[in-house]
């Protein structure tokens, strides 16, 4: 029997964020990605007003960037293939 997903390598980290990090944050992606993965973010406080984007993403590495000074936890989602 063949199962759908048994090639995929999916990643969920729930990182605390303060204003002392700044717009911008590194995450290390511990998912053991072959390949560059795709990375998503939410944050868990919906009511604010920041926006979160992903910078840029490596197979190890994830830039988180924020429109602005943010005190909360995020949530990192990270999918790849293998």
């Amino acid at each position: 029997m063949s199962y759908p997903y048994q090639d995929l390598v999916m990643e969920v980290q729930s990182v605390e964020w303060t204003s002392d990090d700044g717009v911008e944050k590194s995450i290390t992606l511990t998912g053991g990605h072959l390949r560059v993965p795709i990375v998503t973010v939410t944050q868990e406080n919906s009511s604010t007003n920041e926006n979160f984007f992903v910078e840029s993403v490596t197979r190890t590495t994830a830039t988180i960037g924020c429109s602005s000074l943010f005190n909360g936890i995020v949530h990192i989602q990270a999918i790849s293939t293998k």
